[in-house]
């Protein structure tokens, strides 16, 4: 089995209004046809509230409308929603535990997305960060986290009294090979092994790189050696970052930069390439019709219920 853990789909192109294909260049078709493609059975929607306030790009609904998605396709799609992200107005004020739960209760998603900025303002030491990684854990939540190496140090001390919850690292940490700060960075990537339940995604090359078209990316490889000796197999992941890696390479490619150019075995292949995801996925049945909410109610229950009033248009 092969799962892609990150990849995003969007009602409308997020980042330019001029593309020619603005509502299908990140629709769930597209990516649906793309896996099809590449033999991909299940893949972790990255939810993402971007676009700005241009309704040419604007995509606010961006939850609901993967949610919808995977009521469309359980056995295909899963989702993580996007709860107070760097680009919200609600980044880092009080009360993002609550909202976490309520964004789960409405979709019924396997996890939560939070994407911290370049800067860390101390978010990540504050209890209302140790309560939001809390009922993370409580609901039985995956947490897949963007953040920049300057988090990284303050997330070993989070996650190392909220063992619970697994934290999905995006695109190898963000540590960039050749930057100034790249053997720090890694120290500080590395020591994550050993706290928490922290994986990482080796996903997003081209953000690593000054050569971003330059498949198969072997200035990265240093990092994923790296990972591979502090995590092991069993603690990487892969993913596309489809649809925004689309113009340094293809869907396919992203799958071969580990499969042909990682020197991994077969073994450690079936864990980073699915194994490891298919775990993550079904263990404590986090978004699943089982997983509680807080209230006495399952997730799944609720999102089927609220899912059917959203009035979200198939735009596959």
């Amino acid at each position: 089995m092969i799962i892609d853990a990150h990849c995003h789909v969007w009602r409308r192109w997020p980042y330019t209004p001029d593309v020619p294909d603005p509502r299908r260049r990140g629709s769930v078709r597209a990516l649906l046809y793309e896996m099809d493609q590449a033999n991909v059975d299940r893949a972790l929607v990255v939810c993402a509230r971007i676009g700005g306030t241009d309704r040419r790009t604007a995509n606010p609904d961006n939850n609901h409308f993967v949610a919808a998605a995977v009521t469309r396709h359980p056995d295909r799609l899963a989702a993580v929603v996007d709860v107070d992200s760097r680009w919200s107005a609600e980044y880092h004020r009080p009360g993002a535990a609550d909202r976490l739960a309520a964004a789960v209760t409405a979709t019924g998603a396997v996890g939560v997305t939070h994407y911290l900025a370049n800067e860390d303002d101390g978010w990540l030491q504050t209890d209302e960060a140790k309560e939001f990684f809390r009922r993370a854990a409580a609901l039985g939540l995956i947490v897949s986290l963007h953040a920049p190496p300057c988090w990284l140090r303050p997330l070993a001390d989070l996650v190392s009294g909220v063992p619970d919850v697994p934290v999905l690292l995006h695109h190898q940490g963000l540590v960039t090979p050749g930057s100034p700060a790249f053997r720090a960075d890694m120290q500080a990537l590395e020591a994550l092994a050993g706290v928490g339940d922290v994986y990482v995604k080796l996903s997003g090359f081209h953000y690593l790189t000054d050569r971003p078209w330059d498949f198969p990316y072997r200035d990265t490889r240093a990092v994923i050696r790296a990972l591979l000796a502090a995590f092991g197999p069993g603690r990487l992941v892969w993913g596309s970052d489809y649809p925004v890696s689309r113009p340094h390479l293809t869907y396919r490619q992203s799958i071969e930069v580990i499969r042909e150019h990682a020197d991994l075995d077969r073994t450690d292949l079936d864990a980073v390439l699915g194994g490891t995801m298919a775990h993550l996925l079904t263990r404590g049945g986090g978004g699943s019709p089982t997983s509680r909410t807080g209230n006495g109610a399952s997730t799944g229950d609720l999102s089927r219920d609220s899912i059917s009033r959203m009035h979200v248009p198939n735009m596959e």
